[in-house]
């Protein structure tokens, strides 16, 4: 719901009165402006009543005339009432309407007091808005010079240390050029020796290759002969050597003509295994 001012309300009712007062005034003069009906009434009534005694008529138009005269009375007071309230309502219509100009220009005044203090209020808030920023922008323009600051020392810092990695790194490369060139000439050296150990072990396998095949012929000759000798031996002992002349042999000279006959697993036998198995080569040499 709407919120009624107060001066606007006050305005509005003095007007509504003083609409409706002219014409109450009005109606108290056209009453205050009739005197004379009495008379025709009091002319009226005589005529009307020719038979009423004349006394009767006197009496009644005394009151008559009283009730008249304390009408007429009531009429002046209500006439002076009625120019009073012309007066009154004239003055009424007179504040009514400087009512309604103080309201106007209260309301005037209002307006431009609202749009003084809207203003100020605005550049108010202008200027706080523009301290803010100044304010924020001075923090904020520190806060990125410290960091600038850090930042640049940090660069400086690892600019450094990437250049004392890089020469650490210059360094080690240097090292390990002079490592891979030695190790290079110890390759080398490597190489030749295994060369020269390679030469050496073939021309070794070589010889070595020659000396068994010597030992191989020399033992070929060592077996045909030691086979031929067997033989003789087994044919010694079966024409000259009986059993008897077997038992009277130790057992290494069992043993040593076991061997000179190639008797497998003789060093296991006993002395008369060896006299038995010896023996029985000698009659399969027949």
């Amino acid at each position: 719901m709407a919120r009624i001012h107060p001066l606007h309300w006050v305005s509005e009712q003095a007007k509504t009165g003083l609409r409706e007062l002219p014409s109450n005034v009005a109606w108290l003069a056209s009453r205050v402006s009739q005197p004379d009906k009495l008379r025709d009434v009091k002319e009226s009534v005589i005529d009307a009543a020719p038979f009423v005694g004349r006394d009767t008529v006197d009496a009644r138009m005394a009151n008559a005339r009283e009730a008249s005269e304390r009408a007429q009375a009531s009429e002046q007071d209500a006439l002076a009432l009625a120019h009073d309230a012309q007066e009154r309502s004239d003055t009424a219509r007179r504040v009514s309407e400087d009512g309604q100009a103080r309201v106007g220009q209260a309301e005037q005044d209002g307006d431009r007091l609202v749009a003084q203090r809207e203003t100020d209020a605005r550049r108010e808030a202008e200027q706080l808005v523009a301290n803010a920023r100044a304010q924020a922008r001075a923090e904020a323009d520190e806060h990125v010079q410290e960091v600038r600051e850090q930042a640049q020392a940090e660069a400086r810092e690892a600019q450094e240390d990437a250049e004392q990695a890089q020469a650490r790194a210059e360094e080690r490369l240097e090292q390990a050029a002079a490592e891979l060139a030695e190790a290079r000439r110890l390759a080398d050296e490597a190489k030749q020796a295994a060369q020269e150990a390679a030469e050496d072990a073939r021309r070794q396998a070589q010889e070595l290759e020659a000396e068994a095949d010597e030992q191989v012929g020399a033992a070929e000759d060592i077996r045909q002969r030691s086979r031929a000798t067997a033989k003789h031996a087994v044919r010694e002992l079966h024409h000259g050597i009986n059993g008897g002349d077997l038992t009277s042999q130790s057992k290494d000279e069992l043993l040593d003509l076991a061997a000179t006959i190639d008797i497998p697993g003789r060093s296991r036998m006993t002395k008369s295994e060896l006299v038995s198995v010896i023996g029985k080569a000698a009659r399969g040499a027949r």
